[in-house]
């Protein structure tokens, strides 16, 4: 369960650091 949470956070951390990725390309 701790390794799937980990996963989990992981996956939220990219999707925001791709998310201010584009809003510095706009």
């Amino acid at each position: 369960m701790k390794f799937s949470f980990a996963y989990f956070l992981l996956f939220v951390y990219r999707q925001m650091l791709q998310g201010l990725m584009d809003m510095r390309g706009q």
